[in-house]
Formats: C-alpha cells, sequence, structure tokens
C-alpha cells in the first residue's frame, strides 16, 4: 500500500471513507502501476507522489459514485451527467504528482 488511510487523513484528504479507502487505494496503486510502468514501488515513493495517490483516490471515488448514473428527470425538468465522472482527470493527475522520468519510457 502506497498510503496508509492515516497518511490520507493526515495530508489533509477526507473524499473516502475508512470502509472504502482500501478498494480505491488499490485502484490508485494500479493507475500508478500502468502510467510508471511499474517504476514506482513502496521502496521509492517521494511524498510528492503520495499525495498524487490521495488524489487519484478522490478521482476513483467520483468515478465510482457515478458510474451507471447518467441523469435524472423530475417534473418536467431534468439533467445530464458526464458519464466518466473524474476519469479524464487521471492523466492530469499523474502529470502534476509524477516526474518525467517516472511517467515515459525512453530509449537507453
Amino acid at each position: 500500500m502506497f498510503v496508509t488511510y492515516g497518511e490520507y487523513k493526515r495530508m489533509g484528504y477526507s473524499e473516502a471513507g475508512k470502509d472504502e479507502f482500501k478498494r480505491l487505494s488499490n485502484m490508485a496503486e494500479r493507475a500508478v502501476a500502468r502510467y510508471t510502468f511499474g517504476r514506482v514501488d513502496k521502496g521509492n515513493i517521494t511524498a510528492e507522489n503520495k499525495r498524487g495517490v490521495c488524489e487519484l483516490i478522490g478521482a476513483f471515488k467520483r468515478i465510482t459514485a457515478v458510474a451507471g448514473v447518467t441523469g435524472f428527470s423530475n417534473e418536467g425538468y431534468s439533467e445530464s451527467f458526464a458519464a466518466n465522472g473524474g476519469k479524464e482527470r487521471i492523466p492530469e493527475i499523474m502529470g502534476s504528482y509524477f516526474t518525467a522520468e517516472q511517467l515515459y519510457r525512453g530509449m537507453m
């Protein structure tokens, strides 16, 4: 686990509750592994990277919160929602909290 629930709370994050934290944290860790090609792990994660993981947890919380809900209608009034929630923010978060060396695979 890159970030414990205690660290998550100490850094000022509160979007994910304790009961859902482990699942959302796992989703965030899988995204980090995918975007960094496995170059970030428990042994070399930085404080900035941990903040990125916390931001990803929030994004995954929003993604799962709107899954399947695309809008509502009530007595002639209706609204539509973006079906992907926070999914479009994942690359932005990765670029903000992880270095180019961590994110991009170049020629050696």
